[in-house]
């Protein structure tokens, strides 16, 4: 059952062969190995905490990630903003050594969007502050996962479109009679090409007879 892989101690210059959540070390071990009546490890935590025992002298402690800093309710298209995720023990206590690599991802979100960061927790917390998305939509949920932990997701958000950037008529005007309406149909979009919502659109007459006149209803 040996390995010859970095264990990844916290500190064995100084002594501490503590495991961070991402060890090779974790759950490597052999549950039937453990002598009778040994139910803690060095430093006194539970000897088994996540079904098999953890190679050395010490148990990881960390059992859940969570979303301590989620996304807001509604977010604008291109504008990136951050969330924070923490490595905790079962108490609810975030592993202050435990410096172990997070990934937040995409669990769901509207056709095309994509997410995937990573980034090192510091002390038990991974901070990811360039979270964006282009594409606007209402059911946008983030996950969260590190090492062999249970995946935690964010609540439902929101990603509304930027400011209007452009406008397009995507129905053409055809010919028509004097006094006949011609329905005409004008999109307005934000830079990202979402549609972007109270806009005032004016049409016009761009050239024609000298005396011709528009009128219609929005």
């Amino acid at each position: 059952g040996n390995i010859d892989a970095d264990p990844k101690f916290i500190d064995p210059a100084g002594g501490d062969y503590r495991l961070p959540l991402d060890s090779p070390a974790v759950g490597a071990g052999s549950n039937a190995a453990v002598p009778d009546g040994v139910t803690t490890d060095l430093a006194g935590n539970a000897r088994i905490i996540s079904g098999t025992v953890d190679l050395g002298a010490y148990e990881s402690t960390a059992t859940v990630v969570a979303f301590s800093t989620q996304p807001a309710s509604s977010n604008t298209a291109g504008s990136p903003f951050s969330v924070v995720v923490e490595i905790k023990d079962g108490s609810g206590n975030v592993v202050s050594y435990d410096n172990s690599t997070v990934t937040v991802s995409l669990a769901t979100g509207p056709t095309g969007a994509t997410l995937n960061l990573t980034a090192a927790a510091v002390n038990g917390v991974a901070t990811f502050s360039n979270v964006d998305f282009t594409i606007a939509g209402n059911n946008y949920i983030l996950a969260a996962n590190a090492g062999g932990l249970p995946v935690t997701t964010t609540s439902t958000f929101v990603i509304t479109p930027a400011s209007p950037a452009s406008v397009t008529i995507i129905q053409q005007p055809g010919d028509g009679m004097a006094g006949q309406s011609i329905p005409v149909q004008v999109e307005v979009q934000d830079q990202y090409g979402n549609l972007a919502d109270g806009s005032s659109v004016t049409l016009s007459i761009a050239s024609g007879p000298s005396n011709a006149t528009l009128s219609g209803t929005l």
